[in-house]
Parts: C-alpha cells; structure tokens; sequence
C-alpha cells in the first residue's frame, strides 16, 4: 500500500527544504532540536507525510525569519 502525500498539495515541503538546505547552519537534527522535536517530524514534514501543527510552523517562521503564508502557501514575501 503506497501512502499518499497529502502535505504536498501547496509546496511546503519543498520550501522547508529550501530553508533548512540553504545555509550551513541547518539540518533536519538541528532544527529538530531548535524547535523542540525529534528529527523524524521533520523527515516527515519534508516527505510530504504530514505537516506542522501552528505551534511548530510559528517557531519555523521565527527561526527562518519567513511568513508563514510564504511557508504553507508560497505566497507574498518570504
């Protein structure tokens, strides 16, 4: 049975990759550990598999310093 990606209707996944894969100072481990999960949230986040709750992508938009429109929607500046 193959799971369907329903986080990925929008393109969060791929601009949290974006984000995360930028610079030097981020990976899924420390940003996991930034934002106080473990990093199989973020593997999932990232695989489409699921999505962050508003606590979660509210403490991803502070640390990427981003809208989270930009973020869930691609919309307006980052």
């Amino acid at each position: 049975m193959n799971e369907k990606k329903v986080y990925t209707v929008y393109g969060f996944p791929e601009r949290l990759h974006s984000l995360i894969y930028s610079g030097y100072e981020w990976n899924p481990t420390t940003l996991a550990k930034a934002i106080g999960l473990n990093r199989k949230s973020i593997y999932r986040w990232l695989n489409g598999e699921s999505a962050p709750n508003i606590v979660y992508l509210m403490r991803l938009c502070d640390i990427f310093h981003i809208s989270a429109d930009w973020l869930i929607y691609g919309r307006g500046n980052k």
